[in-house]
């Protein structure tokens, strides 16, 4: 048995928060586990474009 985080992301943009848990895991004989759920968040940043095009983007994303 193996123990799977919910990961959610909590400022989403759809309010879909669904990961597809049930896939495939490594496990390597260090005792190294490797999970790489399939998931495609969505999410929303305020874009300032004050000084375009020599401006920069900070997005932050909350996961849970």
């Amino acid at each position: 048995m193996l123990w799977l985080p919910e990961i959610v992301l909590e400022n989403n943009n759809d309010g879909f928060f669904q990961i597809a848990y049930y896939c495939n895991v490594l496990v390597y004989e260090s005792g190294f586990v490797y999970w790489l759920p399939p998931a495609i968040f969505h999410s929303a940043c305020p874009i300032n474009v004050n000084f375009f095009p020599f401006d920069w983007q900070n997005c932050s994303l909350k996961f849970r």
